[in-house]
């Protein structure tokens, strides 16, 4: 699968896009299959907040290669149209780590109230054998 069709996939978008570019105002346009250009107005993504789509997101990054998901950073923070795809917008954490089972580093309030680190979240998934 090709960067672009994963970085599609890790913004949850329809299958039946084949294209996405971010407006320099914070807008998001799709190109649907067979169209010339970025038609289908998508608006602003909404504040990052746990629920389906957020996890729905964090596990297909999670089930990418490396590779993969160094082609889809490319890939946002390269665009061929457009200006690059900021993919935290997206709850695609700084780091690549990731675990179903592990809190994600917005839950985290050690510290005073700060996201977990890397460091602590791999601290807590070897401490619970996942």
């Amino acid at each position: 699968m090709d960067a672009q069709r994963n970085l599609l996939r890790v913004m949850n978008l329809p299958a039946r896009f084949v294209g996405v570019v971010r407006t320099s105002d914070g807008h998001y346009l799709a190109q649907e299959e067979g169209d010339l250009g970025y038609n289908a107005f998508l608006g602003r993504p909404a504040p990052i907040h746990d629920g389906p789509g957020l996890t729905n997101t964090l596990r297909i990054w999670a089930g990418l290669t490396e590779e993969e998901q160094e082609a889809v950073r490319a890939a946002a923070a390269y665009p061929v149209d457009g200006v690059p795809i900021p993919l935290a917008d997206f709850g695609i954490p700084d780091t690549v780590f990731y675990c179903e089972k592990c809190p994600l580093p917005s839950e985290g309030f050690m510290d005073g109230g700060e996201e977990y680190t890397e460091d602590e979240l791999r601290h807590f998934h070897e401490s619970e054998g996942h």
